[in-house]
C-alpha cells in the first residue's frame, strides 16, 4: 500500500472527551496479504508517518501515545481507527500560581499545568499520583522558584507534590510549601528579641530571632537528633551579648537551651540565657564583715534587689556559708 493512501482524518463520531480518534480508510491491493492491525506496530511504516504528519507528535513516543481502537474490512477497504489522548496534544508553559485548596497556616499552595514531554513511564507515575519532584524538568523548578521568591537549586527540599490531578486534555500539578521556608530570611536575621520563658522557669531569660538564612544544609540540621549551637554565627553570639550584657567570648556557656524551630512566621532561633540575682545579706555578724565598706556594699545590693530584680530569678543568701554553697556550682560550671 503507498503512502499516498494513508489519509489520516480525526473521527468526530469516535472522538470524546478524553481521546481524539483518527481514521484511515485504505485500499486493498489485490497482491496484499490478509492483515489485522491490532497494535500500532501492524500498522506499516507508512502509516506512522503519516500519522505523525496529522498529529505533530514524536515519532519517537507514537507507541506509548496511540493504540488502534478498530480495524475492519469493507468491501474492498481496509478501514483502521486509532486512538490517542488529548492530554498529549495540550502543552502549555509552567506557570505556577497561587492554590487555595492546600493553603492554610502552615503553608502555602502552588497549582500549575503539566507540560513536559510525557512518556510511557512519565505516564504511569502522573496517573498513580506517586509523581515526584525529581520527576519534573528543570523548567518547571525555575519557574516555581521564581514564583515563590526562592532559590531554585534548594527547591527539592522545601516543596512537595501534594497531588496529580487530570483533566481531559492535560494534568494539574498541585505543590505545597511550608510558610517557614517562604518567610524565612534570605540573609541572616540576629535581631533578637526578649520572650517570656515557655516552661514558666524564670532562672533563664528566652531570647529569639530568625537566625540565618534557609538552606538544605539548615534542614539536615534541623532533622537531626539535637541542634547544635554553632548554628548561630559569630555576628549573631556578639549581637545577643551586647543586648544581655554578657561576654561574648564566654557564649559557649552561657548560652543553653538552644532550639531551631519551625513557625508560621519563619523559623525561630531560640536560646535561654542566665537570669538569677543572688541577693545577699551579708550585715550579719562576724568582724570583717562589720567594716563600713562591707556594710555599705551589703546595704547597696540589697537596695538594687529591690530595684532590679523584677522578672528575675531570686536566690537570697543569709549567711557567707549560704552565698558560697550557691555560687560554688556556678563557678565550677565556668
Amino acid at each position: 500500500m503507498g503512502s499516498q493512501q494513508w489519509q489520516w482524518e480525526e473521527s468526530q463520531w469516535k472522538s470524546n472527551n478524553d481521546q481524539i480518534v483518527y481514521h484511515c480508510r485504505v485500499r486493498t491491493n489485490r497482491d496484499d496479504l490478509p492483515w489485522q492491525a491490532t497494535r500500532i506496530y501492524d500498522i506499516p511504516s507508512d502509516g506512522h508517518q503519516a500519522l505523525v504528519r496529522k498529529t505533530g507528535l514524536s515519532p519517537y513516543r507514537i507507541y506509548d501515545w496511540a493504540r488502534v481502537t478498530e480495524h475492519r474490512e469493507n468491501n474492498g477497504y481496509q478501514d483502521i481507527y486509532v486512538s490517542i489522548e488529548r492530554i498529549w496534544f495540550n502543552r502549555s508553559e509552567w506557570e505556577w500560581k497561587k492554590d487555595s485548596q492546600y493553603s492554610n497556616r502552615k503553608k502555602q499552595g502552588y497549582r500549575s499545568r503539566f507540560s513536559d514531554e510525557l512518556t510511557g513511564s512519565l505516564l504511569q507515575k502522573l496517573r498513580g499520583n506517586y509523581l515526584r519532584l525529581a520527576d519534573l524538568s528543570t523548567i518547571a523548578k525555575e519557574n516555581l522558584a521564581v514564583a515563590v521568591d526562592l532559590p531554585q537549586h534548594e527547591i527539592d527540599a522545601w516543596c512537595q507534590i501534594e497531588k496529580v490531578e487530570r483533566k481531559p486534555d492535560h494534568f494539574i500539578i498541585h505543590v505545597s510549601i511550608l510558610n517557614a521556608w517562604l518567610k524565612a530570611p534570605r540573609r541572616d536575621d540576629w535581631e533578637w528579641v526578649a520572650e517570656s520563658s515557655p516552661t514558666g522557669d524564670n532562672s533563664l531569660k528566652y531570647y529569639t530571632c530568625k537566625g540565618r538564612a534557609v538552606s538544605s544544609q539548615l534542614m539536615i540540621a534541623l532533622n537531626s537528633p539535637r541542634s547544635s549551637r554553632k548554628q548561630v554565627s559569630a555576628d549573631g553570639w556578639r549581637k545577643l551579648a551586647e543586648k544581655t550584657g554578657l561576654d561574648v567570648n564566654e557564649a559557649e556557656r552561657w548560652g543553653q537551651d538552644f532550639s531551631y524551630t519551625a513557625s508560621p512566621d519563619g523559623l525561630k532561633v531560640r536560646v535561654g540565657v542566665p537570669n538569677v540575682w543572688i541577693c545577699a545579706d551579708l550585715l550579719q555578724g562576724g568582724n570583717l564583715w562589720n567594716r563600713g565598706v562591707v556594710n555599705w556594699g551589703g546595704t547597696f545590693g540589697q537596695a538594687i534587689s529591690y530595684l532590679g530584680t523584677w522578672g528575675k530569678k531570686e536566690i537570697h543568701c543569709w549567711d557567707i556559708k549560704d552565698l558560697i554553697d550557691t555560687l560554688t556550682p556556678v563557678l565550677t560550671n565556668f
